[in-house]
């Protein structure tokens, strides 16, 4: 699967030509590796990129590929978060809210950083053959999951709302009795020394020391997935807030042979409630089942072999062994209880590897072209150009055969390892998918730079550019553009009309 890349393309005075911006054009860089962490932390370093295009007055689009569409859409959630004031910004430094249990006002650096992050001058965001992974938390003790009949992304009522309140006092009382009892024991431990009573005071500590520590790093877990799976909900929520905030500006361009998506909504969780089910509120929705096949049936399977007294071949003679009566009953007990178990986990963490899901506790639940994964989303490229990308990946894949037979033969006839030969010959795998060769299209990368014309601070007059000498086929993709902004608000209406407004 490719990296993705995220390009950063500055809002100049002329309009851009095919798939080139005029203005100013930067490619951010992120680790591209496959993990929600790192598109995480791409997604923290572009914010903070972004930051300092707002403090210049400069205005920008955005364009990624791949995750790098997602890294685009984790640093616009995580501007929607900060906007709402609710989260402290990591970006800027603050007076410390340990010990202040009253509300205070917010210092002027912190409302002006949080003014820049409403993203002012961001024109428009695209994004191309991109899967947007949707993680939700897993049901524990201390975490309702989202398989929970109670679970919901609806706004908190007032309930819930004082629930939330009352479960973040507890936190903070929790983290002031965590940081008393640590500075607690060095004082005790100074004033028995000058009092000269401190030999019955350490040995008292040496022996009941530890057991508080692990007492309170058994408190601590439970406050840590609670608050980690509040996080992912609330990015959850804010999700919903960007999109109907750029749907206006955002296009998604994707093909609908696209590996990495279908790849993707393949291991994501299969049946799972509509994106709709999961906005409304639990008294005011049909009730929600998970099945039995739900869970993934394909598993690695980890037993213990028959010995060979056990194998049913003929002709075969084996002596019987004492070791056969230990060995027959523990195979069987292993193969019957630890087995099933331990396959469980490896293919758990083998799915989770190829998901890129590196979040503890979480579950990817959706895995879609959209930011949303709303039912019935239109097509995301023009039907001709999408079946132009296929046959184009199908031609350049079937040249892959050849090289194939080739690197086989070779590794034959010179009596080396296939290994060795396919490092030294390795083949040429552009555009053999149709995920990697979208812009190898100049269609493509112009329905970009129109959408990009579209939401300059000054249209254009004219542009007509590589597709001057043809007038229709430049208003077919103007026409497809329109189709599609209006068929995104109208399945936006559609999903607001069902669920209540945030």
């Amino acid at each position: 699967m490719a990296a993705g890349q995220c390009h950063l393309d500055g809002a100049g005075g002329d309009a851009p030509r095919g798939g080139r911006a005029a203005g100013d054009t930067r490619l951010f860089h992120w680790s591209g590796a496959n993990a929600q962490s790192k598109r995480l932390t791409g997604g923290t370093e572009l914010l903070a990129l972004l930051l300092e295009l707002e403090k210049q007055g400069r205005a920008y689009h955005l364009v990624g590929h791949s995750h790098g569409g997602s890294v685009i859409w984790e640093a616009l959630v995580s501007a929607q978060i900060i906007t709402e004031g609710a989260e402290a910004a990591p970006f800027i430094k603050t007076e410390a809210t340990l010990f202040d249990m009253k509300p205070r006002r917010p210092a002027p650096e912190e409302m002006q950083f949080r003014a820049g992050m409403r993203l002012a001058g961001l024109r428009s965001v695209t994004t191309v053959g991109t899967p947007f992974l949707h993680f939700l938390p897993q049901a524990t003790r201390s975490v309702v999951g989202w398989r929970d009949p109670r679970y919901t992304l609806s706004p908190p009522n007032w309930i819930r709302g004082v629930r939330n309140r009352l479960g973040a006092a507890v936190e903070r009382i929790y983290r002031i009795s965590t940081v008393g009892f640590l500075l607690s024991v060095p004082a005790s431990i100074l004033s028995l020394y000058f009092l000269h009573h401190y030999e019955v005071f350490v040995r008292s500590v040496a022996l009941t020391g530890p057991a508080l520590l692990v007492v309170l790093l058994f408190v601590t877990g439970p406050f840590n997935r609670l608050d980690f799976a509040g996080g992912l909900t609330r990015r959850a929520r804010a999700s919903r807030q960007v999109f109907e905030r750029f749907a206006d500006c955002w296009l998604g361009l994707w093909a609908p042979d696209d590996e990495a998506i279908a790849l993707l909504k393949g291991l994501a969780v299969p049946r799972a409630p509509s994106y709709t089910w999961i906005w409304q509120r639990p008294q005011e929705r049909e009730p929600w089942k998970p099945t039995s096949e739900e869970v993934p049936a394909q598993r690695i399977p980890v037993r213990i072999g028959n010995p060979i007294s056990g194998t049913d071949m003929i002709p075969v003679s084996s002596f019987w062994k004492p070791t056969h009566v230990f060995k027959r009953p523990l195979s069987n007990i292993f193969n019957r209880w630890v087995g099933p178990r331990l396959s469980g986990w490896i293919s758990q963490t083998l799915l989770h590897a190829v998901q890129g899901n590196d979040l503890p506790q979480t579950s990817l639940v959706y895995a879609t072209p959209w930011p949303l994964p709303l039912d019935r989303p239109p097509p995301g490229l023009p039907e001709a150009l999408a079946a132009r990308l296929t046959e184009h990946a199908n031609s350049q894949a079937s040249q892959l055969a050849p090289e194939i037979r080739q690197i086989l033969a070779q590794a034959t006839l010179d009596g080396v390892s296939l290994p060795q030969v396919a490092t030294e010959r390795r083949p040429r795998t552009d555009g053999a998918l149709v995920h990697t060769s979208y812009f190898d299209d100049p269609e493509l990368l112009r329905l970009i730079a129109l959408h990009i014309e579209r939401h300059l601070a000054v249209p254009p007059f004219t542009s007509l550019g590589e597709f001057a000498d043809d007038p229709a086929r430049e208003r077919a993709l103007q026409d497809w553009l329109d189709k599609n902004a209006e068929a995104v608000r109208r399945r936006l209406a559609e999903f607001q009309g069902k669920v209540r407004a945030y």
